[in-house]
């Protein structure tokens, strides 16, 4: 939970507005003008580097004095209408955001969160303005500001979508995976991808020492320098190659998983629980990996099932296709395992004849 303002600070005048903290005296979710209002301000930390809003705290800049003025009901529906309302109108949704209440003589105050939240630009649905705040003032972003913002997402995108078609080309013409079999293959790059100075996976220390995650089929062993970056294998009692995952100089990710669908050949059918269960963990384990590494996005994240024929009860049960896609790379504020577990196994049931 964020930390919550120290009231002697805040009565004495230690903590005033400026480029992280704002104060609003008071808001009311029923009236639309102080409904965009409050929107308006949260854009504006948005599409800024984040900081808090407190709602029942009077400044008067002429005195440069600060009072409280507390809201009343019931704080937990308050807190939760105030989330929902934010969360509901802006675009797009913040990953960052919390409303927590602070109890004071007469009620209470409300702290509105706003951490780091890469998704930029962000909009008020309501009024459609894209704010940022600069120092004590929200102020609309320049065309060229908001022309930049967009851009920088439709780059990544597009830079995924040319550096994963390579890689995994490059893995065909190497050979690297030799099993005739169905693979799921992931891909994502970070925004870190374009900054120079951010530090590349080379040049972390104990590189070579630490060990690959536990993927479904077995452990990796230690990251091994390949060409353009580092990798770690699964294999096998045979010694094949089974599940691969690799990072690059330019911090292109890129997993591969073979036999990602589990099927029981005595029933008959494919077992979604278990594949619920492999997929979810291996995604839970690049998360903790991104985290270690301190990419914290956001992503561009690329998701296919490919060769599915490669097996005969595969081509019976996905007569469709050959290769199951979750589109073009999306674009995605955090890197959330959840969310692309269900979404891989809602596109590989709807590609199915249990659809």
């Amino acid at each position: 939970m964020p930390a919550m303002p120290d009231l002697n600070a805040l009565l004495s005048g230690a903590i005033g507005e400026g480029q992280r903290p704002d104060f609003k005296s008071e808001i009311n979710l029923d009236d639309k003008e102080s409904k965009a209002s409050i929107v308006d301000d949260v854009v504006a930390f948005l599409n800024a580097d984040g900081g808090q809003i407190l709602v029942g705290v009077h400044e008067d800049r002429k005195s440069e004095t600060v009072r409280l003025n507390p809201l009343t009901g019931n704080v937990d529906s308050f807190c939760l209408r105030l989330q929902d309302t934010l969360k509901s109108n802006i675009a797009p949704g913040p990953a960052q955001l919390t409303v927590d209440a602070l109890p004071v003589d007469g009620g209470f105050i409300l702290c509105i969160d706003l951490g780091v939240n890469t998704n930029k630009p962000y909009c008020n649905k309501i009024t459609g303005r894209y704010l940022q705040r600069r120092g004590r003032k929200n102020e609309p972003l320049l065309p060229g500001e908001l022309r930049a913002l967009q851009e920088t997402r439709s780059t990544l995108l597009d830079r995924l979508g040319v550096l994963s078609k390579e890689h995994r080309e490059n893995l065909k013409t190497d050979g690297l995976l030799t099993l005739d079999c169905p693979e799921l293959h992931i891909s994502l790059l970070p925004l870190e991808h374009f900054n120079p100075q951010f530090p590349g996976f080379e040049s972390r220390q104990g590189r070579y020492g630490r060990k690959g995650f536990v993927a479904p089929h077995g452990p990796f062993k230690a990251f091994e320098r390949v060409a353009g970056g580092h990798e770690v294998f699964s294999v096998d009692m045979h010694g094949n190659p089974i599940s691969r995952f690799f990072v690059g100089d330019d911090w292109l990710i890129h997993s591969v998983i073979c036999h990602p669908i589990p099927f029981e050949k005595g029933e008959g059918r494919v077992n979604f629980k278990k594949m619920e269960a492999e997929i979810g963990t291996h995604l839970l384990n690049v998360r903790d990996f991104l985290n270690n590494e301190s990419l914290h996005g956001p992503f561009a994240v690329e998701a296919s099932v490919v060769n599915l024929h490669s097996r005969d009860h595969f081509m019976t049960l996905f007569p469709r296709t050959k290769t199951i896609t979750m589109g073009r790379p999306t674009f995605a504020e955090t890197f959330e395992p959840d969310r692309m577990t269900q979404s891989l196994l809602d596109r590989i049931l709807q590609s199915s004849t249990y659809a």
